[in-house]
């Protein structure tokens, strides 16, 4: 199988990431959070909360990195990194079209209609796989758009 087939199949595969933001103070926060949609490995969306810190860090600095990985004994196990960009949005309609009801409990205000919740779309300008058979880094020239800043 081809590196960038196997790597959008994993990222396809993952229902929790790892997203790398950075703090004020230019340290870095990690945390896990959710994929409620993917687009390859161009774009994976995710929703949280404008109160929540990874809204605030992104607003100062939409540069990130999501880590992926699958469980370490599995035959096929890898992991990915990748880094990119995103964009923030309360458009109700791209909420409406990511949210799943069993995160209705995150939202304190009515759950899909809780006027806090953001949605966030990773956009990838690079990325490495990792796996049994070695590192590859990703060619995102080959595999999507040009990425520009």
């Amino acid at each position: 199988m081809d590196v960038p087939d196997y790597a959008k199949i994993l990222v396809c595969k993952m229902s929790t990431i790892y997203l790398a933001t950075l703090r004020e103070d230019g340290l870095p926060h990690v945390r896990a959070i959710s994929v409620m949609k993917s687009e390859g490995l161009s774009t994976i969306w995710m929703i949280t909360s404008a109160s929540d810190d990874k809204a605030k860090e992104l607003e100062l600095e939409p540069r990130c990195m999501i880590y992926a990985t699958t469980i370490g004994d599995e035959p096929d196990y890898a992991e990915l990194r990748l880094w990119g960009i995103v964009e923030i949005s309360a458009d109700r309609e791209t909420i409406d079209s990511l949210w799943v009801d069993v995160y209705d409990g995150y939202f304190a205000d009515g759950g899909r209609n809780d006027p806090s919740i953001l949605a966030l779309k990773f956009m990838s300008n690079s990325g490495v796989l990792t796996t049994q058979r070695g590192r590859e880094t990703l060619d995102f020239k080959k595999i999507q758009r040009p990425f520009t800043d």
